[in-house]
């Protein structure tokens, strides 16, 4: 697959996101607004967002930016900013009505495609199989995993004998080259791209976004125009122990936002915590899935144990990937539904308030 359209930004330039006040801007308007810009102000284009947001992402002198702000087809500017992975037993706890009920493992998701937006995916064949395809960069290169998050979190998600839907597709999305050092400009170009793909291979798909950067509008937008697609987002709800209503695409009120919980007693669970890390709450949170010490692959296949809201956002993207394998004329809200109609209720101890009473259930 082709990479982005320029490779990284020089140091005498930033990076911000455009959004055009036409919002019926086609790929060709939009790509020669953005090199006329770049003309005139001494820029690069990096991203063109067609299909999901009326923009692109340019870089540009600092000096630059008044008269970039000033241009009548420019309806907002966004500075760029850091996203960054929401990672800090939980199959088998996917799998039981209670902490400590039997486990009753299924297996599902034949011809769905899951798309993990986040460091690359590592060729396993011990955990994917074949099932790992060609896939995306938005910044450039192969979709290999030089980090390791995105591994994790697509083996949680689909792989064996760790993962939830051991029979669906996935797509890599690479989006940054780790889990600390991420662009939002790049993020947005991998939804961009995720949506473009789903549309063209009319599979049932999910997404699965265990990234969380502050809220970013651009971002939120995209998302909810890929939903309104038809395709499916899990997203992470964050690792900052606070409400998501400033995170995004955690509060994308479309995207299902997923939060961390772990064993309370034999009958209930808790939110996550670690220290100063804790999962994040409140209503923009649709359901609560395992968070603490889930077991994984590592980008070279040795076991791994991780925590967070990543690895809960994984099980569920699992979870949602059964439902559309088994129910695969749903859109997006039908999923949500399925998945809180299977969800355990009353099992989150001292629940915040406001936050969904569900704990994923498969």
């Amino acid at each position: 697959m082709t990479g982005p359209i320029v490779q990284p930004q020089e140091a005498s330039r930033t990076r911000y996101v455009v959004w055009l006040r036409n919002a019926a801007s086609l790929h060709a308007e939009i790509r020669a607004t953005a090199d006329d810009l770049a003309s005139r102000l001494d820029g690069v284009v990096v991203h063109n967002y067609s299909g999901v947001l009326p923009g692109f992402a340019i870089e540009i002198p600092p000096a630059q930016l008044a008269a970039l702000q000033a241009d009548e087809r420019v309806r907002q500017v966004w500075a760029d900013q850091p996203v960054h992975a929401a990672s800090g037993g939980g199959l088998a706890r996917i799998f039981r009505r209670a902490p400590c009920s039997p486990s009753v493992p299924i297996t599902g998701g034949n011809g769905v495609n899951l798309y993990a937006l986040d460091t690359g995916v590592a060729n396993l064949p011990k955990v994917f199989g074949t099932r790992l395809q060609a896939g995306y960069s938005a910044i450039g290169g192969a979709t290999d995993d030089q980090d390791g998050h995105g591994t994790e979190v697509a083996a949680l998600a689909a792989g064996t004998p760790v993962g939830v839907a051991t029979q669906v597709r996935i797509v890599p999305v690479k989006v940054q080259q780790g889990q600390f050092n991420g662009k939002v400009t790049d993020l947005l170009d991998g939804v961009r791209w995720a949506a473009g793909h789903a549309q063209s291979t009319a599979a049932p798909s999910i997404a699965l976004i265990a990234l969380v950067t502050t809220a970013y509008p651009p971002l939120d937008s995209a998302v909810q125009t890929a939903i309104r697609q038809g395709l499916t987002f899990v997203v992470a709800a964050g690792n900052s122990n606070r409400d998501a209503s400033g995170v995004s695409p955690a509060h994308v009120p479309e995207a299902i936002t997923v939060g961390a919980s772990m064993p309370y007693n034999c009958q209930q669970d808790q939110l996550w915590a670690n220290g100063a890390q804790g999962s994040n709450y409140g209503p923009v949170l649709d359901l609560f899935a395992p968070g603490k010490d889930v077991d994984t692959y590592d980008r070279t296949g040795s076991p791994q144990s991780i925590s967070g809201t990543s690895p809960a956002t994984a099980l569920v993207a699992g979870v949602a990937a059964l439902f559309l394998g088994q129910h695969p004329g749903s859109g997006p809200a039908q999923v949500a539904q399925g998945l809180q109609g299977a969800a355990g209720r009353g099992q989150i101890y001292n629940l915040p308030s406001g936050s969904p009473d569900y704990v994923a259930w498969a």
